[in-house]
């Protein structure tokens, strides 16, 4: 199975995914305190780098939300909506365990619910990987 890592992450920005043809997915994980320009700059390089039919796992495990407002979730839930349906993941399980980032993770599902992708939110990595697996038929 054949893994090509990209990435958007460097010094400033706490974003780094990988390509996993073999599971049909990117891994996206994010560390440290999180702005919403790390999120916007993550969503350019989306638009930049078609994602078409793969899903997404998002794992905010590392992940310091704490710069993150309920007004940014928005925003960047915006953002994400103007991505080409061609060009988003297929379904995006997002992994959370820390309260605050499993209640931002959730705004961002409500608002996304005229998306024509799924966006489920896991406080568990196995659980969001067996819902991903499940899906799949993997």
């Amino acid at each position: 199975m054949e893994q090509r890592r990209r990435g958007v992450s460097n010094e400033e920005m706490p974003i780094r995914f990988l390509i996993d043809p073999g599971r049909h997915q990117i891994r996206v994980a994010l560390s440290g305190v999180v702005t919403r320009e790390d999120l916007r700059a993550y969503f350019e390089n989306v638009r930049s780098n078609p994602r078409a039919e793969l899903d997404e796992l998002i794992d905010l495990t590392e992940a310091d939300p704490s710069a993150i407002t309920s007004d940014q979730i928005a925003a960047i839930a915006h953002a994400a909506r103007e991505i080409e349906p061609g060009t988003r993941a297929a379904r995006v399980a997002i992994v959370a365990p820390g309260d605050v980032a499993f209640g931002l993770a959730r705004m961002y599902e409500a608002q996304q619910d005229r998306l024509s992708n799924t966006i489920r939110v896991f406080r568990d990595l196995a659980e969001a990987e067996e819902w991903l697996a499940l899906e799949n038929g993997v």
